[in-house]
């Protein structure tokens, strides 16, 4: 049976919805009343989720508790205040996106992030989210597992064989329905190839916890065969 559990109290049932860009959020319920805030752990067998609690939407009524857990400390919903950069060889792209990501309490991992901006950069005031799609443009970016936030080209990765059960798959919506012991072993990326005709490379996931049991609901977009 799987164990899940928030900040260690057993979780009854979990909806993690992992998108392909942007935050992943987490929605718990405890046969509990237990109030909880701030920063979270929400432990899916061997998978660790680091969040925070939003507290607009988390609550208790009788002996059962709601909770909403966002990707990392949820700064990016924060607005960020007008800021000025200057490098008189151009202000890089790496630097401005640490500064922002500081400002709100977020991490941001800029392992391959190249790029220079103007000699002078002006940071609008504005919701955070909205200064990472101005500074990176089309270049996705999320926050993984760990609540790190991330940009860049996802990658593909062949998923095992072994890692998953197909239980069935709809050709029209491109959504697989998968059984997993463990729900970081498939991710955004992942190829899945086993009993496919064509394979399908996932970029949306959407993992549920109900009485002990795991299903992974996996959409995608088929690759050429």
């Amino acid at each position: 049976m799987l164990f899940a559990s928030i900040n260690g109290h057993r979780v009854l049932t979990a909806r993690v919805h992992v998108p392909f860009a942007g935050l992943w959020y987490a929605d718990v319920e405890l046969d509990e009343a237990r109030e909880l805030s701030g920063a979270a752990v929400v432990k899916l067998g061997p998978l660790e989720l680091r969040g925070t609690v939003l507290a607009p939407f988390s609550g208790t009524f009788q002996l059962g508790t709601r909770i909403r857990v966002v990707a990392g400390t949820g700064g990016w919903s924060r607005r960020c205040k007008t800021r000025h950069f200057h490098n008189d060889a151009g202000v890089t792209l790496r630097s401005a996106l640490t500064a922002t990501a500081a400002d709100v309490g977020e991490s941001f991992d800029t392992s391959g992030i190249e790029g220079r901006l103007a000699v002078d950069f002006v940071r609008e005031a504005a919701p955070a989210s909205r200064v990472l799609r101005q500074l990176l443009g089309t270049t996705p970016w999320w926050v993984g597992y760990d609540g790190t936030t991330r940009a860049g080209q996802r990658d593909q990765v062949e998923a095992s064989d072994k890692a998953y059960e197909l239980l069935g798959f709809d050709p029209r919506t491109k959504v697989a329905e998968l059984a997993v012991d463990d729900p970081g072993a498939v991710g955004i990326g992942s190829v899945l190839r086993a009993r496919l005709d064509r394979p399908v490379v996932v970029r949306q996931l959407d993992v549920e916890v109900s009485k002990g049991a795991l299903r992974v609901s996996a959409w995608g977009q088929e690759l050429a065969a």
